[in-house]
């Protein structure tokens, strides 16, 4: 597994250098194919830096509440990139788990 710095760095990569240009490509499904590549790409290193911030500050957590976390933190920070939606998910991991020992 990467380093989440590493994941982000290529999640910022792709974004900034690879996103496929319409006029790239001249026909729609050539641009479609192309479109469909590059959401895969995305979507795994996405799935990684989710089990690596699951991993980090919710391994205590099952994973439908990491899940519940993470749909709070993508909603809050996801304007301002990964890394908020990464400061907003320890929050609230820190969060959760002040509220779950409370009831201990």
């Amino acid at each position: 597994m990467q380093s989440t710095n590493d994941l982000l760095l290529a999640l910022d990569q792709l974004a900034f250098d690879s996103y496929p240009s319409p006029a790239a490509y001249p026909s729609k499904y050539d641009r479609s194919v192309a479109l469909t590549e590059y959401q895969n790409k995305v979507n795994a290193l996405v799935s990684e830096w989710k089990t690596w911030l699951f991993d980090d500050y919710a391994s205590h957590l099952n994973a439908a509440q990491q899940e519940v976390l993470y749909t709070k933190a993508y909603a809050d920070g996801h304007s301002n990139g990964y890394r908020e939606i990464e400061n907003e998910f320890a929050e609230l991991a820190e969060l959760a788990t002040s509220l779950f020992s409370l009831g201990k």
